[in-house]
């Protein structure tokens, strides 16, 4: 739940960036007249920057172990390969 509010952000981030983008760039073409170059300039600027960014947290989220791995929950797998139950008590084999 945690990772996909994160990813819900990152979208609204780069709808945020590509209106400020806009805005800058309009500013621009009608400073220096480029008839469009500005805007296009920021926003093609604005999505090499937030691709760059989504690859540096893709990584992030790809070395943080699973949440619900071992927690006690029930959950996970971990308890399968360990001698513990769900609870982290150690099993008595009989």
């Amino acid at each position: 739940m945690k990772k996909g509010i994160i990813f819900m952000g990152i979208g609204f981030e780069l709808v945020g960036l590509i209106i400020g983008a806009w805005a800058v760039g309009s500013a621009v073409d009608k400073h220096f007249h480029w008839n469009g170059y500005g805007v296009a300039t920021f926003i093609i600027a604005v999505m090499i920057g937030w691709i760059y960014h989504l690859i540096i947290l893709l990584k992030k989220f790809m070395d943080e172990p699973d949440d619900n791995i071992g927690d006690g929950s029930g959950s996970g797998s971990k308890a399968m390969y360990d001698n513990t139950d769900s609870h982290g008590h150690e099993r008595k084999d009989d």
